[in-house]
């Protein structure tokens, strides 16, 4: 759960105290990147050297203590390229709140594909189809069940956290539905003008198209973990003039994937449908260029999972 109230952002002294502290390593220079949910701050250290601070301002510690972890297992165990974590402030040390310390990520970003040639598209598009896979691969064997990606508490034996969707493990389908709680949160809210609940009326139709939608979802097969915000903002690319970390910069220019606040485990289709939508239909909705990106990226997915496109779309 987020925070009733976001935390006020540490200021800049107070972050590069926590660097200091959680990394023991003088800090030169902190420069707040307004990226994000929560408070995010660039770190740069005495020997030149740079990191990035991310505060649990407003997710709260539970929900963000996740994120480290399945970073730090991703990097050691997959080929996914993510960044490297150096350091976890449990307890919150002198900021107050759970954060972490990853290395920072060198490269470009973009917001959307329209920022890129077509055949640049084409290569991200493919690329994104096969990190995507490569996350789907990866199997958290201690975890039973979909839903939310937690931590559960350190044991009283001493024992440390381990991964966990909750104790109660959910179907798939209620995990779907609830997926409509935070847009019915907003639509809620919706204010123009003086009215305050101006589409309030729509929420119970909606509420009824998600529980009728809960019985048709069928059980994942096999769940995975899920990124829930795979999009080319979360993408570190290659700049033009470099190479890559395998030297193949033209046929993978994501460099790094980065940030995975929110994971989940469920059916990878939602997080593929998440990623060709944020990807490429957002960008050009209703194109037939967006049906060729989007061929392109179930393409390369399927090909590095070794799935057919029958598999995909669930045509059995």
């Amino acid at each position: 759960m987020v925070r009733d109230e976001r935390l006020s952002e540490p200021d800049a002294e107070r972050a590069a105290q926590a660097a200091r502290e959680a990394c023991s390593r003088p800090v030169a220079d902190v420069e707040p990147i307004s990226k994000g949910i929560n408070a995010i701050y660039r770190i740069e250290f005495a020997d030149g050297e740079r990191a990035v601070l991310k505060a649990a301002t407003f997710n709260t510690a539970a929900e963000l203590r996740a994120e480290p972890r399945i970073l730090s297992r991703l990097d050691r165990e997959t080929e996914l390229p993510v960044p490297e974590v150096l350091a976890v402030a449990e307890d919150g040390g002198s900021l107050g709140v759970f954060h972490f310390l990853l290395d920072y990520c060198e490269g470009r970003q973009i917001r959307d594909l329209d920022r890129l040639s077509p055949d640049e598209q084409e290569r991200l598009v493919r690329d994104a189809g096969r990190n995507l896979a490569r996350l789907h691969e990866y199997q958290l064997d201690e975890v039973e069940g979909c839903g939310p990606l937690r931590m559960t508490d350190p044991e009283e034996d001493g024992n440390g956290r381990e991964f966990t969707t909750g104790p109660d493990r959910d179907s798939w389908g209620d995990v779907f539905a609830s997926l409509a709680d935070h847009p019915i949160q907003l639509v809620e809210q919706v204010q123009c003008g003086d009215d305050s609940g101006r589409f309030s009326d729509l929420v119970p139709d909606v509420v009824a198209a998600f529980e009728e939608v809960e019985e048709a979802v069928a059980e994942a097969e096999t769940p995975v973990v899920l990124h829930l915000d795979f999009r080319p903002d979360n993408f570190v690319l290659t700049p033009p003039d470099q190479k890559c970390r395998d030297d193949s910069a033209d046929e993978r220019p994501i460099r790094y994937v980065l940030d995975f606040g929110d994971p989940a485990v469920g059916d990878y289709r939602l997080d593929l449908a998440f990623a060709e939508d944020a990807t490429i239909r957002v960008a050009m909705p209703g194109t037939e260029r967006a049906d060729y990106l989007a061929e392109l990226l179930r393409t390369a997915y399927a090909r590095e999972r070794g799935i057919d496109h029958g598999e995909i779309r669930n045509d059995s």
